[in-house]
């Protein structure tokens, strides 16, 4: 038992810490138990389809090609989390698509700062608010608190956040690109 940050063990009384270490294991059995039931019957359990589809590109085909494989990280991270037994491989996946959206927001950020991208700053802060997010969430996952509700959460934002940034922001970055390069990206 290490506390999860907000509470610590010293925090108890020695004799309910170590009642509690000889049973935890009984209480995660039906923790997850009963976790699994209720997901499955509320619907959070929903399959995100993430897949590169041509309403997804920007026009300007660097970011696109990045996109891409963006798209197939992020399944690959989004089907580890989903298999309960491979936390290493979702630990794996969590940090290569972590270091490759770093580098990808870098790219992008060059592109803007080279062609004089108006939107330059905005853009950059959503990029550092994903970021932020992204390791608050590694942080959960490795802390050992990452549960089947947090790997979800996991899924749902990842999905949700890329799927906005790309066909939005992204989207207006391509065209003004395309534009300024004259669509010869």
């Amino acid at each position: 038992l290490e506390g999860d940050g907000r509470t610590m063990p010293n925090h108890f009384d020695p004799q309910v810490l170590d009642a509690f270490r000889r049973v935890m294991s009984i209480f995660e059995e039906i923790y997850q138990k009963y976790i699994d039931l209720s997901l499955e019957d509320s619907g959070i359990e929903q399959k995100y389809e993430f897949q590169w589809a041509d309403d997804l590109a920007s026009g300007f085909e660097a970011i696109d090609t990045q996109h891409k494989e963006l798209i197939t990280l992020t399944r690959k991270l989004i089907d580890a989390v989903g298999k309960k037994d491979s936390l290493r491989e979702a630990g794996l996946a969590m940090d290569f698509l972590r270091e490759y959206v770093v580098e990808h927001f870098q790219m992008e950020d060059l592109y803007m700062e080279t062609y004089g991208y108006p939107e330059r700053a905005a853009h950059k802060e959503r990029h550092h608010q994903f970021i932020e997010e992204f390791e608050a969430y590694q942080k959960r996952f490795y802390q050992g608190i990452a549960d089947h509700r947090v790997t979800l959460e996991i899924k749902g934002w990842l999905y949700n956040w890329l799927l906005k940034h790309i066909t939005i922001s992204d989207k207006d970055l391509g065209n003004f690109l395309k534009q300024k390069t004259s669509g010869n990206a």
